[in-house]
């Protein structure tokens, strides 16, 4: 059984690249050819709150996840099918292209209507983060 150490809200917003609300969508086929031994779901974007400039319209992002069958190890994270809310990205370490999810507080389950997510709307800007 794995034990996950809380994460502050600024370590979260700071340590990720894009913070989108969107839908877990295993089901899709990579668009383009996938490296033996990779496996990708995606995020369909519905709102982007924080992404580097070039990329404020973007509706689909490709999230690395465990391969099926394999071993399941107590640091690996599922998803479901459809399951919407708050996602904090950040690129995988061996591409430039495939994001992951290393944490449980990198997803926040909630309603695109919501008051939560209105409230992280507000909140975003208030986070000074610096880049080394």
């Amino acid at each position: 059984m794995a034990y996950w150490a809380p994460k502050p809200d600024s370590q979260l917003v700071c340590e990720s690249e894009f913070i989108v609300y969107g839908s877990y969508d295993a089901r899709s086929k990579p668009t383009e050819v996938t490296p033996p031994g990779i496996h990708l779901a995606y995020i369909d974007v519905q709102a982007i709150l924080a992404a580097p400039a070039e990329h404020m319209n973007i509706n689909k992002l490709a999230l690395k996840v465990p391969s099926p069958g394999a071993p399941v190890s107590s640091d690996m994270l599922f998803f479901q099918q459809g399951q919407q809310g708050l996602w904090f990205l950040s690129r995988t370490q061996d591409s430039a292209v495939y994001f992951t999810v290393r944490h449980p507080a990198q997803f926040k389950e909630m309603a695109i209507d919501g008051a939560e997510l209105n409230d992280w709307k507000q909140r975003l800007s208030s986070f000074s983060c610096k880049k080394s």
